[in-house]
């Protein structure tokens, strides 16, 4: 194709003929990186009594000028950490935590919109379906479960398989991440928690028990249906009301 039309690179005809959607990674340009280090360190220099401190524009004119004049080396010389800082400033940026309630709300809602445009242009693309599931795994976050599909199959795949709506898995996905208990109380591995027959699945075995279970029904977290329930079983269990309990030799013996 590059042979017969020409008219653009090898690079252009192979992204049109592979799809490929990646986005490209934008590169800093070595005078911006000057004029972003050099504009903080003149304006944070003390000015002698009745001298103007001059406009931006004008310090920003003065470093081009400086910058047109310097060598190749000098200007690699002059970039190159400053590359280095911007590069690491970039990776905190995409996989550093975040804290603050509001930021990650907005961080998650500005990522999953915009991995739900990309999700449905690559099912138009190549057919392809995508069923997506994002919960949280802190009450204190806002955002509700959220869900894509590319098409009612997903939807479809999982009423058939399991029984459930897509938004009821999602539901329940979210419980088990929130209310995911923890906590070793027999000194030996359990390699799965029972919670149908409880006491012959686990007490039996290793001597534990749940004490003041705060809900009716005793079951998974995943299980429960309303975040309501989530709520009422994760304050018991961290302010440390429910819990496990390991029997002393008088009650394993009376139990």
């Amino acid at each position: 194709l590059h042979e017969t039309f020409g008219g653009h690179n090898l690079a252009y005809y192979k992204k049109e003929l592979l799809q490929d959607t990646e986005r490209p990674k934008r590169t800093m340009v070595s005078f911006s990186l000057v004029s972003m280090h050099a504009l903080p360190l003149i304006l944070a220099k003390a000015l002698p009594t009745g001298v103007a401190r001059q406009k931006i524009s004008k310090l920003s004119a003065k470093i081009a000028v400086e910058w047109k004049a310097m060598s190749t080396e000098e200007k690699h010389t002059a970039t190159d950490h400053l590359v280095e800082e911007v590069n690491d400033l970039r990776q905190t940026k995409a996989v550093g935590a975040r804290h603050l309630p509001t930021v990650i709300f907005n961080d998650t809602h500005k990522t999953l919109t915009n991995m739900e445009k990309e999700i449905h242009n690559l099912h138009a693309r190549t057919g392809v379906e995508i069923t997506l599931f994002a919960v949280w795994t802190k009450t204190a976050n806002y955002l509700r479960p959220f869900v894509i599909t590319t098409s009612e199959r997903g939807g479809d795949f999982f009423h058939a398989a399991l029984g459930q709506s897509v938004s009821e898995v999602a539901i329940h996905m979210e419980a088990y991440h929130i209310a995911g208990l923890k906590e070793e109380v027999t000194g030996i591995a359990v390699p799965r928690m029972y919670y149908v027959n409880f006491p012959d699945k686990i007490t039996a075995k290793y001597c534990v028990v749940i004490d003041n279970w705060p809900l009716k029904k005793f079951c998974s977290p995943a299980d429960l249906s309303t975040k309501n329930e989530v709520e009422v079983l994760m304050q018991a269990w961290t302010k440390g009301s429910a819990k496990f309990r390991r029997l002393s030799d008088e009650e394993w013996a009376q139990w």
